[in-house]
């Protein structure tokens, strides 16, 4: 097996692998396998921190986790992480191991991974090591844990989700006894940082051309996202665009509680504005007339904007030929300087603003400083 490995990160595990065992490791190698387009590259290797530093000195290095004893390399804009062989020890709230011990031991290394088809290793050579099965459970669309399921997510309560995401978007089955111990282990999801949840939850939502409404509800999630489920949601999800925010804001019916939870899932402000306005939007109709939308692009941006016509399965013909001849209202040629020469004070000057908006927003080619001075003065 060769894999298909940008020569920039060719040459940094070459190099390593000339001093000390190192491979290829984990997902890479899964996608590849599945023959799906590898994204990122992870490496295991014998090599401790200090004696990755001294080989790899000549390039970029970010010490990315270094006291789990993973080091980010960086050759040519391309980056691999590489993690020296571990073993993990008393798990500290289902997640993080309390004691971390270094080994020159591949074979230690991949028995404390989490399933076998993320178990695989590969040499330079490509040469692959295959030591707990991941190639049947491949074949046979399998995850597994590794060893005792019931253990593993004890160790990590993440790995639940992880599981789930995998089989839903590999189109998978969970193993008999895996998914046993994963329903046994679900409460064991309430020690989980509300972060990592919703990365896992991100991910399931933007598997494409799949409602994941149904293995939500199978596997019993929403609770431990502050969902409430609802066949409603199921439905929205069914046409929804494949877009993150009008995904997540069909999981909720009330703008006010959505900005509530996202904040809780400590999402960006710009998340929140986004999805918030998208549920807002849900009560709201639209028509595909030029007024409407220079509205909505003044009121929301052109980002936005788009993303609500997409939420509410609108045509984007005519927002786009709108866009392209910037036929909406970008700067008012008038501002508060030119009301104040005019004698407006306070409110006033709120108010005169925005009925000119207003006026160039229904006609834009009234946008122009003289002819909205003259409205200004006379609005009637």
């Amino acid at each position: 097996m060769q894999l298909l490995v940008p020569q920039p990160i060719q040459e940094v595990i070459q190099k390593l692998s000339e001093h000390y065992e190192t491979y290829y490791v984990g997902g890479c190698i899964r996608d590849f396998l599945l023959g799906k387009k590898v994204h990122d590259y992870d490496a295991a290797t014998a090599a401790s921190t200090e004696e990755m530093k001294k080989i790899l000195g000549e390039y970029k290095i970010i010490e990315t986790g270094i006291r789990h004893g993973t080091l980010t390399i960086i050759n040519q804009h391309h980056h691999i992480e590489i993690t020296t062989f571990r073993i993990e020890q008393n798990y500290l709230h289902h997640r993080i191991p309390e004691k971390v011990a270094f080994t020159r031991s591949l074979h230690e290394d991949l028995k404390r991974r989490d399933f076998t088809i993320n178990a695989f290793a590969c040499d330079t050579n490509g040469h692959l090591i295959d030591e707990h099965h991941g190639l049947d459970d491949l074949k046979h669309k399998t995850i597994r844990c590794i060893g005792d399921p019931k253990k593993r997510f004890q160790e990590d309560a993440l790995r639940i989700l992880r599981a789930i995401r995998f089989a839903y978007s590999l189109n998978f089955t969970i193993e008999k006894e895996t998914e046993k111990a994963l329903f046994q282990s679900l409460p064991l999801l309430d020690a989980i940082s509300i972060e990592r949840k919703v990365d896992e939850l991100k991910q399931i939502l933007m598997v494409e051309e799949k409602n994941p409404y149904p293995i939500l509800v199978y596997y019993h999630l929403f609770p431990y996202f502050n969902i409430h489920a609802h066949s409603s949601i199921s439905d929205a999800l069914e046409v929804c665009p494949h877009d993150l925010e009008c995904k997540i804001a069909c999981l909720f019916f009330s703008s006010s509680y959505a900005k509530k939870i996202l904040k809780s899932w400590h999402c960006s402000k710009k998340m929140i504005r986004q999805v918030v306005t998208l549920v807002e939007y849900k009560k709201i109709s639209l028509s595909n007339d030029p007024r409407r939308l220079r509205h909505l692009i003044y009121d929301n941006g052109i980002e936005l904007s788009e993303k609500i016509l997409l939420f509410k399965q609108m045509d984007l013909t005519l927002f786009h030929q709108m866009i392209g001849q910037h036929d909406y209202l970008e700067k008012l040629a008038v501002d508060g300087n030119d009301l104040i020469k005019l004698g407006f004070q306070g409110k006033q000057i709120k108010e005169a603003l925005h009925q000119c908006t207003d006026l160039v927003l229904d006609d834009p080619s009234l946008n122009q400083k003289e002819i909205l001075l003259k409205y200004i003065k006379n609005p009637h």
